[in-house]
């Protein structure tokens, strides 16, 4: 059966119930008023102490009812708070997860082309081609044409001991190039890996800072259904409290009104998808 036709029949039952109590008090009342003009007083005192009784008994029967009432509508509420809480969590928990992946597959394939930019960098700075032109001394350019000199006077003695001292002069000096070309080629690649790392790192600043972002919206969002809850129960509250006093007031044999209260099945939802495009998100 649909639980709010239940409830209706509920509230239809108790009226009727009230209804034959209060016409079976009025009749006891008229009853006893009766015995007592009549001097009937042994019958009179006997329909006051049932009224007595009845009144007594009926009012036990309202307390508890009430209270069970009151205690069915409070946990409705706090069950209805748990409920969207728990789905309100495991939304964002989603979305977070989500964010994550995304700023890991980022990050990696940052990575990823920062290794194959550096290959080629290193392709391109360290190949036979890239190596510079040897320009070698004046000393031993004029070593080599008085080599020459002597070699076309015949003079093959003093050619080869200058050959010798040239030939060690020019392995000096190709190695000599060898290292300048080495030591230029590492600080282009320090400095090229020095701007891959700031890349890397702004990257990773703006997912830290877009999740910070995305927290903050959860703890927003949080709070906001918090208080709607708390508004909620206090709510709920006072209208109990009244409800009491109303009881209270009302003796039985009367028709007072019977307020229901109906606390709606479900709090309407918060968005968990209040974050939206910032200047931290990742892109």
């Amino acid at each position: 059966m649909d639980p709010e036709v239940a409830d209706a029949m509920t509230a239809g039952n108790e009226e009727l119930e009230l209804n034959a109590i209060h016409d079976f008090c009025i009749i006891l009342t008229e009853h006893q008023q009766q015995c007592e003009r009549e001097g009937n007083y042994v019958e009179a005192e006997m329909a006051r102490k049932r009224l007595q009784e009845l009144r007594t008994q009926e009012e036990k029967r309202r307390r508890d009812e009430l209270k069970r009432r009151h205690r069915n509508e409070r946990e409705e509420l706090e069950g209805n708070y748990e409920a969207e809480l728990q789905r309100f969590q495991d939304a964002w928990n989603e979305r977070l997860e989500e964010y994550d992946a995304q700023a890991t597959e980022l990050d990696r394939a940052m990575r990823e082309r920062h290794d194959v930019e550096i290959q080629e960098m290193r392709n391109k700075l360290f190949g036979s081609s890239a190596m510079r032109k040897p320009k070698f001394s004046s000393q031993l350019l004029n070593m080599r044409k008085i080599e020459q000199t002597l070699a076309h006077q015949k003079k093959y003695h003093e050619a080869h001991q200058l050959k010798v001292r040239a030939d060690a002069l020019e392995r000096w000096e190709l190695e000599k190039l060898r290292a300048e070309n080495e030591q230029t080629c590492l600080n282009k690649e320090a400095g090229f890996r020095q701007k891959q790392a700031q890349e890397l790192t702004a990257l990773r600043k703006r997912i830290r800072s877009g999740r910070e972002e995305l927290l903050k919206t959860r703890q927003s969002d949080v709070d906001r259904l918090t208080r709607r809850f708390n508004n909620l129960q206090r709510e709920l509250d006072t209208h109990q409290h009244l409800e009491k006093n109303k009881t209270k007031k009302n003796p039985v044999g009367t028709r007072p009104a019977q307020p229901r209260r109906k606390m709606g099945r479900t709090m309407s939802r918060s968005s968990v998808d209040a974050y939206s495009e910032s200047p931290y998100a990742v892109r």
